[in-house]
């Protein structure tokens, strides 16, 4: 199965600046890739089994080039990539709650859930733990294929307020770095 995932880098000093030249341009893309690819790889075999170094893969046209979204070029889109993008952890958290709703009997975590887990007298006793678990994962902030998204400065599947309010103040320090995943 494949999945698109972003990843937001924060660049190098040398990239800060306005009205970068193309060369700059590119130089800050594949910049923003190599930091992408090198601060995510060991997610290799947890996250991943395979994907696209050098580009977004299968997303290439929609991504084009190195598959890089920086602040400094197009503020905008970046702002509108990065508020879409962060919140597809949470949104995948509240679909497996869904998920679980659909039972036969919606399970509440608790003492007597957990015993019966452990003696297999729950229905679908398998999907309702898978679930549970993902959900709690992805709203804690754990990277997962199912999160889509990886924060490079808060080493999480989560951006805190803090980067949040650092990107909206300096967006053009930051670049959306995107890879076609599979696992």
């Amino acid at each position: 199965m494949h999945k698109l995932h972003c990843i937001l880098v924060e660049l190098p000093a040398e990239f800060h600046e306005e009205n970068l030249s193309p060369t700059k341009v590119r130089e800050a893309a594949q910049t923003a890739r190599r930091i992408a690819m090198e601060k995510t790889k060991i997610f290799e075999g947890r996250v991943f089994s395979w994907r696209s170094e050098q580009d977004a893969g299968r997303w290439k046209d929609e991504f084009p080039g190195a598959g890089v979204v920086l602040g400094t070029t197009s503020r905008k889109s970046f702002l509108k990539l990065l508020h879409e993008w962060y919140l597809k952890p949470l949104k995948k958290a509240k679909g497996c709650i869904d998920v679980i709703k659909f039972l036969p009997r919606e399970p509440k975590l608790t003492k007597q859930m957990l015993t019966d887990l452990w003696h297999e007298r729950l229905t679908d006793s398998f999907v309702v733990t898978f679930k549970m678990l993902e959900a709690l994962k992805l709203a804690n902030g754990d990277y997962l294929f199912s999160s889509s998204f990886y924060s490079v400065p808060d080493n999480s599947a989560k951006m805190t307020k803090e980067t949040k309010r650092r990107v909206q103040k300096n967006t053009g320090n930051f670049a959306l770095v995107f890879s076609d995943y599979q696992f």
